[in-house]
């Protein structure tokens, strides 16, 4: 659980697991990794959040690879027994567990709608960080940044993510959101929408 609390959020390989759970002078079997992975997804610990895969107009394929991810992101925190300083004092981190946290809330709002949620990232290393997609198809991509700051880098990756998309297979997507800690809802000129993480789902 420690190792995927460091890595929350991302993709780690069973392979890698098995070699950070072993420790130095230890072997781990990846079968027996691929069981306590399934035994952490059945006790609703972690549930991973699938690679989306559609139709892409450029050459970029997208990458297979789940991403880990903890049912509550506080499972992390306690897993690392850490607190709110040293996350505090590690942006890069907390911004894994509030993407995480969105992704919570996202497959919360979308399951009752008969929705999925995935991620989508490109070999080439583009990517959006939660996509939701219901049974007719119907899709929107969400990027997850911790201020406003960010929020411009979120939309350029959610357009230009958008453009690559072949719509005569997936459609125009119903939404682009960026999705921040707190502040308003508002939609920028170019059709992305602001959203607080207090908003989501109101």
């Amino acid at each position: 659980m420690q190792s995927l609390a460091r890595s929350v959020g991302n993709q780690i390989s069973v392979s890698k697991l098995a070699n950070e759970t072993a420790g130095d002078s230890a072997t781990l079997d990846r079968a027996t990794v691929d069981i306590y992975l399934d035994e952490l997804t059945r006790l609703n610990i972690i549930e991973d959040l699938p690679a989306w895969n559609t139709h892409l107009r450029s050459r970029a394929s997208l990458t297979k690879v789940p991403k880990r991810m903890f049912m509550d992101p506080s499972l992390a925190v306690a897993a690392l027994g850490t607190g709110t300083n040293a996350i505090l004092n590690d942006l890069e981190y907390m911004g894994f567990l509030f993407e995480n946290m969105v992704v919570r809330d996202l497959r919360v709002l979308a399951q009752p709608l008969g929705g999925k949620v995935f991620y989508a990232r490109t070999h080439d290393g583009k990517e959006v960080d939660a996509v939701v997609e219901l049974r007719d198809g119907t899709w929107a991509a969400f990027e997850v940044k911790l201020g406003a700051s960010w929020i411009e880098s979120g939309a350029q990756s959610l357009l230009k993510f958008a453009s690559n998309v072949d719509k005569s297979k997936a459609g125009d997507p119903r939404a682009l959101v960026v999705i921040v800690p707190d502040g308003y809802a508002y939609q920028r000129p170019d059709g992305v929408t602001v959203l607080p993480l207090s908003a989501l789902g109101v």
